[in-house]
């Protein structure tokens, strides 16, 4: 539901999935969950289509900074001692509410979220080592670690009498988290003023 939802919402085409071809084509014993054979490429769609919104939409560089941002607001009230279950309990009104009262740290960041002044990407990096990030800290920098949205769950696909792992009735399937691996990058955050300083560290 969410990616056909937020697939329109959003104005691309990847939530597009074939949902009455799936759900017709899966089977629950009481204790596996599973598609027939027959379904099995509708559940490959239903997976890419999940694994194009993430990398286009859900991770878009811009998502990732304003998350960060309310995750340092967030960061800086539980350090005052605030209690971090009461702040997962809230609503986004509520918690948006909250910020901006608490403190003049976490007014700050929830101020700049809603008037879009966001941080800006000054780099996307494969790897980062210990020694850079501690130079990037210390800069004045966020780095945004890569995110894994591959589900490590499993579900079967029936075929005659077997039951395979999706993961091995599908190559595509099984290539889904090699292609993640390959796209996850680490972001350099910062406001714009930084970017010299930023790749000053990088080419040490």
């Amino acid at each position: 539901d969410y990616l056909k939802r937020d697939s329109r919402a959003t104005g691309v085409a990847y939530g597009i999935i074939d949902d009455d071809r799936l759900i017709s084509q899966m089977f629950f014993d009481g204790e596996i969950l599973g598609v027939e054979m027959s379904g099995l490429e509708a559940a490959e769609y239903l997976l890419i289509a999940r694994f194009m919104m993430f990398n286009t939409v859900y991770l878009h560089h811009t998502v990732r900074i304003a998350s960060l941002m309310l995750r340092l607001a967030i960061k800086h009230a539980v350090e005052r001692g605030e209690d971090w279950k009461k702040i997962m309990a809230m609503e986004d009104a509520q918690l948006v509410d909250f910020l901006l009262h608490f403190s003049k740290e976490t007014k700050y960041w929830i101020e700049r979220l809603r008037k879009r002044r966001l941080l800006k990407r000054l780099a996307e990096l494969r790897s980062i080592s210990s020694e850079t990030m501690e130079m990037l800290n210390e800069i004045g920098v966020y780095i945004d670690p890569p995110y894994s949205f591959i589900k490590n769950e499993v579900f079967y696909i029936k075929d005659e009498n077997a039951r395979l792992p999706c993961y091995e009735a599908s190559s595509l399937i099984k290539q889904l988290r090699c292609a993640e691996e390959e796209r996850q990058r680490y972001l350099v955050v910062g406001d714009w003023e930084k970017k010299p300083l930023v790749e000053k560290v990088l080419k040490t």
